[in-house]
């Protein structure tokens, strides 16, 4: 049973806008966004977007986009992954943010989330940037990623653990503008279905099926 979403899904008006429970316009940038503990790297596969990063780098570079990363971590993965990032050469478009409490708005600015993990449960950071507005671009299996997202429709799923794989998907997110804002759509309205809400309904039919 999913854990029941907390965020407010932003709204989309008929121009296309898209506006935050605060009433506020959400104006995107050219961010790709993703959030985990740094000390579980190799689990959310920070080393597979790094590597990921510097293959698709004059891509994010003449197109204007960066990456940031939000999670705490210990000095020893910081500078792990600092050096990784100096070997793929992104050390300029990769920033680490450290630990947020901002989430919302980050995932607000951001138009594009990647989930890059080696493996999942239910990712809540995957339903939270869908609901804010951002195009996923999530690992295909070891997990539940695909009870969340249909491949093309809520997101672009990439093969787990392929470098190359992840480049692809990311780099057509980038450059497809009218594909991305399509993806952005329907992963809103996609969030929906974990609000709370609709979890209480669904722990309603199956306490009903027991009882």
């Amino acid at each position: 049973m999913p854990n029941p979403l907390t965020f407010t899904p932003v709204r989309v008006m008929e121009n296309g806008i898209m506006m935050n429970d605060q009433n506020n316009r959400i104006d995107k940038q050219r961010i790709i966004f993703a959030a985990g503990r740094l000390n579980d790297w190799n689990c959310k596969g920070w080393d597979l977007l790094i590597k990921a990063a510097g293959k698709i780098k004059p891509l994010l570079i003449n197109e204007g986009w960066k990456i940031m990363i939000a999670g705490d971590g210990t000095e020893a993965e910081k500078t792990f992954l600092a050096a990784l990032c100096k070997q793929s050469g992104v050390e300029d478009i990769i920033e680490f943010l450290g630990y947020r409490t901002d989430m919302k708005e980050l995932y607000q600015r951001a138009s594009i989330f990647c989930l890059s993990s080696r493996s999942e449960g239910l990712p809540m950071v995957l339903m939270e940037a869908m609901s804010q507005g951002c195009a996923p671009v999530a690992c295909e299996n070891l997990g539940r990623t695909k009870e969340i997202i249909t491949n093309e429709k809520e997101g672009l799923l990439f093969k787990t653990a392929d470098v190359d794989d992840l480049a692809k998907q990311l780099s057509i997110m980038i450059t497809d503008s009218e594909k991305r804002k399509e993806i952005q759509f329907a992963a809103i309205k996609r969030s929906e279905a974990f609000l709370t809400d609709c979890i209480i309904k669904k722990w309603e039919i199956l306490l009903g099926l027991i009882t």
